[in-house]
């Protein structure tokens, strides 16, 4: 499944600004590496976070602007709520945290 989706606020900073446009693609889990961006269903709404683990059934996100505190960060979500990871622009699934 392929979507768009539009980055709200800071907390990818420097990767991904607010108001940048992402698409996104629906991989099974077997493709799905810690390091990816990610866009995620949240009861606040969709958000776009890195990898930083990842399961059989759960991820945990972190934000790559360690100025910004996230709610989301650290908190594992399950993997039911992947909507689907960054495939464009290119560089922003590469992109190394700082």
């Amino acid at each position: 499944m392929f979507g768009w989706f539009r980055v709200e606020g800071d907390s990818m900073l420097p990767t991904l600004t607010s108001g940048q446009r992402l698409f996104t693609f629906r991989l099974p889990r077997r493709f799905i590496r810690r390091g990816m961006l990610a866009v995620v269903r949240t009861r606040a709404g969709d958000i776009v976070k890195r990898i930083a683990d990842i399961n059989e059934t759960t991820l945990t996100l972190i934000s790559d602007n360690n100025e910004v505190t996230s709610q989301f960060n650290g908190q594992p979500l399950s993997l039911d709520a992947l909507v689907g990871i960054v495939v464009w622009p290119p560089s922003a699934g590469t992109t190394a945290r700082r």
